[in-house]
């Protein structure tokens, strides 16, 4: 990873397997939001980089994230050059309305990403959705496929 300005930063999460996907920061209820919010902890010019590094056993490693200009991350369809003060603040934002909500004991049943999020979900006795609606979900799909 080069830049023609050498200083700055640029923050890893590697993971191992299938790994995180930057598009997952851009949601109001972010996905592996490790790397936004350890990212407001800099100016975002000296912000250069986040990205995970995803690593699988046989396989390439794979560089996926943001960048402030282009050249820092290997070249990829996935990396994407952004404004950092622009994406620093929605974050700001974002994770700190996800906080309050948290502190104030905010805990209305919203799955991130209904219906999928409860798919595979072996928790529905406990779950405090109405399971009937679940099971509809359930039946309207096995008629559409």
């Amino acid at each position: 990873m080069q830049s023609d300005d050498a200083s700055g930063f640029v923050l890893v999460d590697y993971k191992s397997g299938r790994g995180g996907h930057p598009s997952a920061w851009q949601d109001d209820r972010p996905l592996d939001p490790q790397l936004p919010l350890y990212a407001l902890l800099y100016e975002p010019a000296e912000l250069k980089g986040l990205v995970f590094a995803n690593l699988r056993l046989g396989k390439d490693m794979k560089w996926l994230g943001y960048q402030a200009e282009d050249g820092i991350l290997p070249k990829s369809r996935i990396n994407t050059t952004v404004d950092f003060e622009q994406e620093l603040s929605a974050w700001h934002t974002t994770l700190t309305t996800l906080a309050e909500d948290f502190y104030h004991g905010r805990t209305g049943v919203d799955p991130a990403h209904y219906p999928h999020t409860c798919e595979h979900c072996a928790q529905r006795l406990l779950c405090r959705l109405d399971p009937s609606l679940l099971q509809e979900d359930d039946a309207t799909e096995e008629i559409d496929v």
